[in-house]
């Protein structure tokens, strides 16, 4: 029949429902009168209409594009120029775009309590402005970012974030680009079409991403994980009291979080490209877990991690000397049984995989790297040692060396590299159990 007299249809054209924007702020210039001190409690924002067919830009030097930050329709919410805003005990709901889009200067912003569903594009956004002396280069690029005008300090805790990413598929829960000393505390996010978390530059350094679940990422693609990062671009975050120029970000720091790498994640914690300067402790990796090194990543540690059922510590590794990675003292369950073939693939490898790795070249104590790009002798390879290793065969090839598959007592031998301990046998499920419930001060 026909439908009710009373039936009424709307079609969502507004884009941004709430904006606070400081005074005299944009791309080249920090506001000259930031907002200060608002609070936004208890308050649900939805049906703000589609973006992704406005003005966007690439951020920085990872693989991601965005809605342009000079715009107030970058987001549902949208702060600029601000210093101590709270948004707490809200929801977002039906929002076609970004949730929340913090752009150019603001400090201190906490986003608590809160829950992000059925969303566009990402749940938070954040992207910070810097500057350069070339006058072909767009306003609020370039590598300059000492002028503070970025968003700093940003606080994400106790929130849940889920189904995301229905039109755009390169979003996150938070995405941080030229942004630093960001926290992302006690909250769970799942269900998205990439990673949930992704650190699109090394702006800084300074952040934490501490004691959250995150789980069913990248339903919609492959590669990535729960978490990932690039760090292709240098930037200078400050200066010293002569001027001189700090391109070296503090450490970033993952800490006591459950992933679950499932769906199309290859990896928990995906430090891609050149990403570098990042502590990763105590975490639980379930599915695939380990510490990547890709294109010249370096300075980081990984350490006190559980890896259940995959993950390794490698791929492309070889550094200057005195910048290498390390993975140490963390414990690797391996969930098959791996034969000791002749096969040098890197899929017979289990949990160390050093493909700049060259057992001929001696860079004592330890195996080096053949192909050092940075002249000279043989590179350093990452650090390994002191793990624990649970797998079925003791003499399966677990540890690769380039091109050699190694039992971990053959690395150990041939590159003078105490790499830990082995046991043939595997943790009973319960046994796996009560190991995660113990490693997570969540769970415990």
């Amino acid at each position: 029949g026909a439908p009710p007299a009373s039936l009424s249809l709307g079609a969502v054209t507004l884009q941004n429902l709430v904006q606070v924007v400081g005074e005299g702020g944009g791309p080249e210039n920090a506001p000259l009168v930031p907002v200060r001190n608002i609070t936004i409690r208890g308050v649900g924002f939805r049906d703000a209409g589609y973006t992704y067919l406005n003005p966007h830009g690439a951020v920085s030097g990872g693989d991601w594009g965005l809605q342009s930050p000079q715009y107030p329709e970058s987001g549902a919410v949208y702060l600029s120029g601000v210093e101590g805003v709270t948004l707490a005990n809200c929801t977002f709901k039906y929002l076609d775009g970004n949730a929340v889009f913090l752009a150019g200067r603001t400090r201190a912003v906490t986003i608590a309590d809160s829950e992000f569903t059925q969303i566009g594009d990402s749940a938070v956004a954040l992207w910070g402005y810097t500057h350069s002396d070339d006058h072909r280069a767009p306003p609020g690029t370039g590598i300059d970012g000492s002028g503070g005008n970025q968003p700093r300090g940003t606080v994400i805790d106790r929130c849940l974030c889920h189904e995301y990413g229905f039109y755009q598929k390169q979003s996150s829960c938070v995405f941080m680009g030229k942004s630093m000393n960001t926290t992302v505390t006690n909250s769970v996010m799942f269900n998205g079409a990439r990673a949930h978390i992704n650190a699109n530059d090394g702006f800084g350094g300074n952040s934490t991403v501490a004691n959250n679940l995150l789980f069913s990422s990248c339903r919609e693609s492959s590669d990535h994980g729960p978490f990932n990062s690039w760090d292709r671009q240098p930037y200078i975050w400050d200066r010293g009291p002569n001027g001189d120029p700090n391109l070296t970000p503090l450490p970033f720091t993952i800490k006591s979080n459950f992933f679950l790498a499932n769906y199309g994640a290859g990896q928990s914690v995906d430090n891609d490209d050149g990403s570098s300067y990042y502590d990763i402790v105590g975490n639980v990796m379930y599915g695939a877990g380990g510490l990547k090194s890709d294109y010249a990543g370096h300075d980081k540690t990984f350490h006190g991690n559980l890896n259940v059922g995959g993950g390794n510590c490698g791929m492309y590794c070889y550094y200057q000397e005195g910048h290498e990675d390390q993975c140490f003292n963390n414990t690797f369950i391996l969930a098959h049984p791996r034969p000791h073939a002749t096969s040098t693939a890197t899929s017979s490898v289990g949990w160390a995989d050093l493909r700049g790795c060259d057992k001929t070249q001696q860079s004592a104590p330890r195996c080096g790297a053949l192909q050092n790009p940075y002249g000279g002798g043989a590179a350093p390879i990452m650090t390994v040692h002191s793990n624990t290793v649970y797998n079925h065969n003791t003499s399966a090839p677990d540890v690769l060396c380039g091109a050699d598959g190694m039992s971990a007592t053959e690395f150990q031998s041939t590159c003078g590299v105490n790499v830990g301990t082995s046991s043939e046998r595997l943790p009973t499920d319960g046994q796996i159990e009560a190991l995660i419930r113990s490693w997570l001060p969540l769970l415990s």
